[in-house]
């Protein structure tokens, strides 16, 4: 692999670069303006959500590794990640999402609006337990068919 750089970000993020908290202002409401400390089924509650995505670059493609929470508040981010990389050249783009702990279904739209732009390009590697769980219910492992064996391209 020749030519490697590597990027990192934290989001959600500001034009000056400086991270900024995104709260849930209908959740903060339902619990008078304070988080509960947990994460609900079926939304947020005024927890900040972040995901970090880091890549490398190679001549034979791109190898993304995401890691935090995919929801509504990162999931723009993670969708604007994926098609930079995709639309950067032609090689493959592999994406793992080991350390990824939650995703919604903003991520899984990111997930296959990235999918039908490249599909033949687009791999997953390694998927959280609790992202291989969302994988199953959205019939998702049949489409990307993930491995933990995919190493950078």
């Amino acid at each position: 692999m020749s030519n490697l750089s590597e990027n990192s970000h934290t989001y959600p993020r500001t034009s000056d670069g400086v991270e900024r908290q995104l709260h849930d202002v209908s959740s903060l409401e339902s619990t008078g303006g304070r988080g509960n400390g947990h994460r609900p089924q079926g939304g947020c509650d005024g927890i900040v959500s972040t995901v970090v995505v880091t890549h490398t670059t190679s001549s034979d493609g791109i190898y993304l590794t995401a890691a935090g929470e995919i929801d509504r508040a990162s999931a723009p981010r993670f969708a604007a990640e994926l098609h930079d990389a995709i639309d950067i050249g032609d090689g493959q783009v592999v994406l793992d999402l080991g350390d990824v702990t939650f995703m919604d279904s903003s991520g899984v739209n990111a997930l296959v609006t990235a999918y039908q732009s490249a599909p033949d390009r687009l791999r997953i590697g390694a998927l959280h337990p609790a992202v291989r769980r969302v994988f199953e219910i959205t019939a998702l492992l049949e489409v990307f068919a993930p491995t933990d064996d995919i190493s950078a391209p």
